[in-house]
């Protein structure tokens, strides 16, 4: 994603590269090549993000550093390799400017460059209804992430909208 972008409020599950040529693999790649704009990446979940090659594997990787990146309430989990390329749920270039909060990680990277509030090294079984077999990524009760994230009010447009169209915003969720 890049110049300018909001990436909120998506679900992103089963992303399979073969590492050929050493490409790598990203979930998501929010970046931004144009000096005065920002972006937003909320809300979101990346699961299962793979690859059976040597190249690298990442479920979100952030690679801006704007004083108003907003990367907050978001979930990665079980980015994976068959091989040996290096993995991370998450990962920001760069955080001198601004600080990724909220997020949810099963491996320790979430609360990388400095995160605050973040959630390491959690199971994606206790945070689903089902991660296998029929896949059902909707917050499982007992989930972590269950009123651990922020209120981000409700711009850019639909911030507010969970996956089933509940308004967060309106509900008092967090």
């Amino acid at each position: 994603l890049d110049r300018g972008s909001n990436f909120v409020n998506n679900v992103l599950y089963d992303c399979e590269h073969n590492g050929a040529g050493s490409r790598h693999i990203y979930g998501v790649w929010f970046q931004n090549q144009v000096s005065a704009a920002s972006g937003t990446c909320a809300n979101n979940t990346i699961f299962d993000v793979k690859i059976t090659g040597t190249a690298n594997a990442r479920g979100l990787y952030v690679q801006l550093d704007k004083a108003s990146t907003v990367c907050q309430n978001n979930i990665a989990m079980d980015t994976s390799t068959t091989s040996s390329g290096n993995v991370k749920d998450f990962e920001y270039a760069a955080t001198t400017l601004w600080t990724p909060d909220y997020n949810l990680s099963s491996d320790d990277t979430s609360d990388d460059g400095g995160g605050t509030n973040c959630l390491i090294n959690k199971a994606a079984a206790d945070q689903f209804v089902s991660v296998s077999g029929s896949i059902d990524l909707h917050l499982k009760t007992g989930s972590d992430a269950i009123d651990a994230g922020t209120d981000l009010g409700t711009s850019p447009e639909n911030m507010e909208l969970d996956t089933d169209g509940r308004d967060r915003d309106a509900e008092g969720d967090t």
